[in-house]
């Protein structure tokens, strides 16, 4: 969600419901932002790193998209399609030359993988995350549907942002 300047953004760092006194001992120092108009605050550094998160966020969500898409249109079992995504993501975080770009691999890979599991889980009347039975003989179109729709949807929102992904080389924007 793009903030505007002037706008006012909260989120819960340590959980649903943190004790007080673990409240009052944490403090966070805000040292850049990026708003929905493209222009910047704070520390020149912590902006390109940023810029190189969502780059990097918007690589590895269109090639996480495509395995997935390949793997529906090939009827790919999903144990394969799982395994593809896995030896993807071990390769993306040996080849990453900055920490964003680790943390954006690890987590666009996760996520993908643990909709997947989830999907398949919820179909074969499980709790999330059990999968106990085998699910190489089950369909796949209907399991990567909602990984095809939130990586769709990121991808557009990255996308609309400003300032534009185009201009930033991946692993080139914290070089300098």
């Amino acid at each position: 969600m793009p903030l505007r300047k002037g706008d006012k953004f909260s989120f819960v760092m340590f959980g649903p419901k943190p004790p007080p006194e673990q409240l009052r001992d944490r403090s966070v120092l805000l040292k850049g932002a990026i708003f929905d108009d493209g222009s910047t605050w704070g520390d020149p550094k912590w902006i390109q790193m940023l810029i190189l998160r969502r780059a990097s966020a918007y690589r590895y969500e269109a090639e996480a998209l495509q395995i997935v898409m390949d793997a529906k249109v090939r009827s790919m079992n999903p144990n394969t399609l799982l395994q593809r995504l896995r030896s993807t993501e071990q390769r993306r975080l040996q080849e990453a030359k900055t920490t964003p770009e680790m943390q954006m691999a690890e987590g666009v890979f996760d996520e993908v993988t643990l909709l997947i599991r989830d999907a398949l889980a919820a179909q074969l009347n499980e709790a999330p995350l059990i999968g106990a039975r085998s699910i190489n003989s089950r369909k796949l179109s209907s399991y990567t549907d909602s990984a095809v729709e939130r990586l769709t949807l990121r991808m557009q929102e990255i996308e609309r942002a400003k300032p534009s992904v185009a201009d930033v080389s991946v692993g080139v924007a914290l070089s300098h």
